[in-house]
């Protein structure tokens, strides 16, 4: 078991504390920041990348850290967002939403049809900063991610988004 001397925990603590200096109050306490001001210029993209693939495709041939393009909505889920993070549900553009989550004519086919997409910055870091703030978007709206995608043990599509793009 290691342990600590006092001056060793005073210089943790006083370290603590000087996070943070050189910010206006404003960056410190959750002003809105645009994307350029964050140092993410580069995760929303001023052209549609090419060759985008709905979730449904995807989901059925992407294998763990392939480069893609996916196109999808927002939404799928009654939450699709992760809070405090750069990262969202998207679901097929098949897929009709309706006010509040997945029309009931879906429910059945969404499963198979949904994705999240966890935007990260050039380091491959997720981004700590919600998505609705970061990329100024809302449920329901059209987006193509390009990224990398993730798989885990249970078949679930993640894509690590290097860069977004928000059709309107």
């Amino acid at each position: 078991m290691r342990t600590f001397t006092i001056s060793q925990v005073a210089m943790v603590v006083g370290l603590m504390f000087l996070t943070g200096c050189g910010q206006s109050s404003s960056a410190q306490f959750g002003a809105r920041a645009e994307p350029a001001a964050l140092g993410l210029a580069t995760v929303l993209l001023a052209d549609e990348p090419d060759g985008a693939l709905g979730v449904t495709e995807l989901r059925g041939q992407a294998k763990d850290g392939d480069e893609v393009v996916l196109i999808g909505r927002i939404g799928g889920a009654s939450k699709p967002w992760v809070e405090g993070r750069a990262a969202f549900a998207v679901v097929d553009t098949s897929i009709e939403l309706c006010k509040g989550g997945v029309c009931a004519c879906c429910k059945d086919k969404v499963c198979n049809a949904t994705a999240l997409v966890k935007v990260i910055d050039e380091y491959g870091h997720a981004i700590r900063t919600d998505a609705r703030r970061l990329l100024n978007v809302k449920e329901n709206e059209l987006v193509v991610v390009a990224g990398k995608t993730k798989r885990d043990d249970a078949g679930n599509l993640t894509i690590l988004a290097s860069g977004v793009y928000i059709r309107r």
